[in-house]
């Protein structure tokens, strides 16, 4: 028997509690879901094979048309949680706000999860309360066949040099400053379905902000990363799988939405200072000036001009951001000969570099 929770803007399917155990689940494992019938079975089917002890499962439907929930009606022990669609953001934060585990264990929808690594990790949490998150390598499953580790020495990245230390369960636990610097500075390096993260560190810090429909997680982890410290375990936990599907269809909205996290970073969402806070600047700088270029390369170039005002307002005046608002008041003839020209000056300095 299924008792229906209804509140304004969700329903949720609870297993009767006078038929199960009042003992608190150890993790909460959060998927959000919106029209992924298709491959939300495989995803479940592989986490309830990770038998991690303890552990809750929890599906957030975000207002999906298809037949989602008839998929999660085969496993019997997974919560489900019907929303309006509101996106992921909204739906994560509907999961932790029902979750009951002492740790949150994001997961995707189209992803695969691996047995072996987060018992462990809990354990690890269990035995250093000053890490807020702990997240591990994963495998990427590309649309042809192929697939990689997403971190490894042998490739270029920077999470190697983040300063660390060893713990004796083998993972890296990041310098604090370290790790909030390389992760603003650099990149994101935790993905939703490789980490697990502290329930009274989300309760400290806020979920996820709802207005980011995008890098949404960059900006979570960013907050975590400003009062917690991050581990590592090198085994994978998950199949990351990439498809035409979940890659974004909208490149242009999601770099605007990289401005607008680190504007927020630099605005008082993060405790940013010295050396850091001069750089993050910096980068901001070049990101909106970026965005403004992008628009005019594209020929919107009323967007452009409203960027680099922006970009000018608050970086102050450039050449380069000036340049690019007078291009804006070019006629499209006179924009192709400017590109012309420009190819050609480019094309005599690669002439003389040689």
């Amino acid at each position: 028997m299924n008792v229906s929770v209804v509140t304004p803007n969700i329903v949720v399917d609870l297993p009767d509690r006078d038929s199960e155990e009042s003992v608190q689940p150890h993790v909460s494992i959060v998927i959000p879901a919106h029209n992924r019938a298709a491959r939300l079975a495989e995803c479940l089917q592989s986490v309830v094979d990770a038998f991690i002890p303890d552990a809750e499962i929890i599906v957030v439907d975000d207002g999906s048309t298809d037949s989602t929930a008839d998929v999660v009606k085969a496993f019997p022990s997974v919560r489900y949680v019907y929303q309006r669609n509101s996106g992921p953001s909204a739906a994560r934060n509907a999961g932790i706000r029902l979750a009951r585990g002492r740790y949150i264990a994001l997961f995707d929808s189209d992803d695969r999860m691996l047995s072996g690594a987060r018992p462990l990790i809990t354990e690890f949490l269990d035995r250093h309360p000053e890490v807020g998150v702990a997240f591990t390598n994963a495998l990427v499953a590309r649309p042809d066949g192929t697939s990689e580790r997403a971190f490894s020495p042998q490739k270029p990245d920077t999470l190697w040099a983040v300063s660390h230390r060893r713990s004796s369960d083998g993972a890296r636990v990041f310098d604090r400053e370290a790790f909030l610097r390389s992760l603003v500075l650099d990149r994101c390096y935790v993905i939703p379905s490789i980490s697990i993260i502290r329930k009274s560190a989300l309760d400290i810090c806020g979920v996820f902000d709802e207005k980011f429909m995008g890098y949404e997680e960059w900006d979570l982890f960013g907050r975590l990363a400003a009062r917690f410290s991050f581990a590592y375990f090198d085994e994978p936990s998950a199949v990351i799988v990439k498809h035409d599907s979940n890659l974004s269809g909208d490149l242009e909205a999601m770099v605007v939405q990289g401005v607008n996290i680190v504007r927020k970073f630099l605005d008082g969402a993060l405790p940013l200072e010295g050396s850091t806070r001069k750089a993050v600047a910096k980068k901001l700088d070049w990101m909106t000036l970026d965005i403004a270029k992008s628009a005019f390369s594209r020929g919107d170039f009323t967007t452009a001009r409203q960027r680099a005002v922006a970009h000018m307002k608050r970086s102050g005046l450039s050449v380069s951001a000036l340049a690019l608002w007078c291009a804006t008041w070019l006629r499209p003839g006179q924009v192709r000969q400017l590109r012309a020209w420009k190819a050609r000056v480019a094309h005599y300095r690669r002439s003389e570099s040689r």
